[in-house]
């Protein structure tokens, strides 16, 4: 069987048992024994299959009624099965494209998730970068911190005990001479009280010298004590300037955001300076010279003002009366056994 029996066979319906006719006509629909074997042709007797598939219905009694023929509706079951074939064809093209759009739709929103996946990859390896970077910035600006700190405490390092005791030392070298010079013009001094009055005891003698040698006591420990409030404040103003440079040092640091804000601040660092300024400090302050002895009359020392008298022996006419066991020579006191002398101007 062919395409066209099958078609036939799925359009054609079931049967129904024959019936009586009424009429004969030429074009029967079956007979007893054939079933439709017999379509529309032949004499009735059901075994032809030549049947005129578009004859004419001869039924004179359904003409207002007409029945079509088989043919007809096999043609009409075909044209609409051809017709509904082309509208599956056209729903199922039209699914093959919405489907195609939908998957075309699904890549593209798959690429675009594929990126915003590789951008923000991207910008999570860049933010990492970069949080590396300012750690690695940080710890360059701590290190050259640390560097310059130390150098700070070094530079520092020679304002030691050894280095403010010579500088008390050196006060104390500087005012000795001044003192001593004091002492000499105070002896002097008293001394030439004595010429004036013309006569003296050793008693005398010994009272106003031993007042002169406390107050030298008194002035040396003056001076002691000047010279240690000397190295203290050299101490202070070391400590001071050590400090504030500290405190600069330390303002150099912090408060950036950016690399190159902590990059500018790590080389602003390094660049600090400090030798400068304690090349400064070592400089000794200027020592002010003290007054000493101000209670005594000082008498500067001028040979010409008292040259040594001559005896008529030669011998010199003076007595050292801080001498013990002192025997007098030349002019001899009028007084008893030496206890008192006479100051020849």
């Amino acid at each position: 069987m062919g395409w066209w029996d099958d078609l036939v066979d799925l359009f054609t319906p079931d049967p129904e048992p024959p019936k009586e006719t009424e009429k004969s006509g030429t074009y029967g629909l079956g007979s007893q024994r054939g079933y439709f074997s017999d379509i529309g042709g032949g004499t009735g007797a059901g075994n032809s299959f030549t049947t005129n598939l578009t004859a004419p219905n001869n039924n004179t009694d359904l003409r207002d009624n007409p029945i079509p023929s088989v043919g007809s509706m096999l043609t009409t079951s075909y044209n609409q099965a051809v017709d509904n074939q082309a509208e599956l064809t056209a729903q199922a093209n039209a699914e093959k494209e919405r489907q195609a759009e939908l998957d075309r739709q699904a890549e593209i929103a798959r690429q675009e998730a594929e990126e915003r996946a590789r951008q923000e990859e991207l910008a999570r390896q860049s933010e990492l970068a970069r949080q590396q970077a300012l750690t690695n910035a940080r710890s360059a600006r701590e290190t050259a911190l640390g560097e310059k700190q130390a150098e700070l405490a070094s530079a520092f390092g020679i304002f030691n005990d050894d280095y403010y005791s010579d500088l008390s030392n050196a006060y104390t070298e500087f005012q000795n001479p001044r003192l001593q010079q004091a002492y000499d013009d105070s002896l002097r001094g008293i001394w030439e009280g004595f010429k004036s009055v013309g006569l003296l005891t050793q008693a005398e003698v010994d009272s106003r010298t031993a007042g002169l040698a406390n107050r030298k006591a008194e002035e040396q420990a003056r001076i002691a004590k000047s010279a240690e409030e000397y190295a203290s404040a050299k101490r202070a103003d070391v400590d001071k300037k050590m400090q504030t440079l500290g405190d600069q040092l330390s303002a150099l640091s912090g408060g950036a955001t950016t690399l190159d804000e902590i990059n500018q601040q790590t080389e602003n660092i390094r660049n600090f300076k400090i030798q400068p300024d304690v090349d400064k400090l070592k400089t000794p302050a200027t020592k002010t010279g003290l007054d000493f002895l101000t209670g005594f009359n000082q008498v500067k020392d001028d040979p010409s003002f008292n040259p040594a008298p001559l005896s008529t022996f030669g011998d010199r006419q003076e007595k050292d009366v801080l001498t013990q066991g002192y025997q007098p020579r030349g002019v001899q006191s009028p007084f008893t056994s030496g206890q008192s002398a006479r100051v020849v101007g």
